[in-house]
């Protein structure tokens, strides 16, 4: 068997890139999301991760800051939520401490082993993770039999955030 594939969606002034029916015959349960507004202006797209989770179960990529806008993207719905490599160490513990649900961007090798220090196990990442991890959502070329492959994902819309 080959590594598990999900879609991914790109939110776009205030709009999934995305029906909802067509990802429904895709026969995906699950959706990773990337909430360019979010990325760009700070301006999270909470309404629509609530609908996209009456559907799927998602992972949200709009990085947020503040512990506020991590609780947020869960209470809209997201069961996992992508964090920035340059989140604090105090924000990344209120993170985790929150939700096991934290996935952090697999950039900087400091960064993630800094982060599977304080127990987190879920990335992001373009290249192999060298830590322990429960979950890989993987975008580089390749295939890697434990990691989740995302399709379709914005790489070049959003590689100056990431």
């Amino acid at each position: 068997m080959g590594s598990v594939v999900i879609p991914c969606i790109v939110i776009d002034h205030r709009t999934a890139g995305k029906s909802v029916k067509s990802l429904l015959d895709s026969g995906s349960e699950e959706l990773f999301v990337v909430d360019l507004d979010s990325l760009r202006s700070r301006k999270h797209n909470y309404a629509v991760y609530t609908s996209l989770a009456k559907y799927f179960d998602l992972t949200v990529l709009n990085f947020p800051l503040m512990l506020f806008e991590f609780i947020d993207t869960i209470i809209a719905g997201a069961s996992r939520v992508v964090v920035p490599e340059y989140t604090g160490v105090k924000e990344l513990v209120d993170f985790l401490s929150y939700s096991e649900g934290t996935v952090i961007n697999n950039k900087d090798p400091e960064v993630t082993k800094r982060f599977s220090s304080l127990g987190g196990d879920m990335f992001l990442s373009e290249t192999l993770v060298s830590v322990p991890y429960k979950t890989v959502y993987y975008y580089g070329n390749g295939n890697y039999q434990d990691y989740v492959k995302l399709d379709d994902f914005p790489f070049d819309a959003i590689s100056r955030f990431l």
